[in-house]
């Protein structure tokens, strides 16, 4: 399935994190962002954050902007390159199992993969989820934290219970 680009905004993703860090203590939790387009988010979260990220995509010319984007910014200090993980893979068949944040932007034709994803998460995590929500009944027991007004951009963060 052909998925076009649409990169969340910067300040969306710090207001998103910062929330998020306000729930859990971020530093030292891991990230994975399915499809991760230009690498943005693992590469925020990795260093604002201190997570382990994993930036997920399939497209070869996205994952080298994302290899060349972390070439660029890491210095000594940052170490990104240790706590960044560029993965070529099929985000609807990558196990999310071990993450305890799951980063997603769920287009409507394909959201019941999603849903499937949001399965495999382990219990405790976190899945957000840019623009669209997921069926709520298809995915009990969770909290849904509802960013939209915080984020003035649709954002929806689902905890599994």
């Amino acid at each position: 399935m052909d998925l076009p680009f649409l990169p969340t905004p910067q300040p969306v993703i710090k207001r998103i994190f910062y929330f998020l860090n306000n729930k859990i203590t971020l530093k030292g939790k891991s990230l994975v962002d399915l499809g991760a387009g230009d690498g943005r988010v693992a590469i925020f979260v990795a260093k604002e954050y201190f997570m382990q990220s994993s930036a997920v995509e399939i497209n070869l010319e996205m994952l080298q902007t994302i290899k060349d984007t972390i070439a660029q910014i890491d210095s000594d200090k940052d170490k990104l390159t240790e706590r960044i993980r560029v993965i070529e893979a099929d985000l609807f068949n990558f196990d999310v199992s071990s993450f305890d944040v799951v980063y997603t932007y769920p287009f409507p034709k394909c959201i019941r993969s999603f849903i499937h994803i949001f399965h495999q998460m382990k219990k405790g995590a976190y899945m957000i989820c840019i623009r669209w929500a997921l069926e709520p009944e298809q995915i009990l027991p969770f909290e849904l934290y509802d960013l939209t007004e915080i984020a003035q951009f649709p954002v929806y963060i689902y905890r599994k219970g």
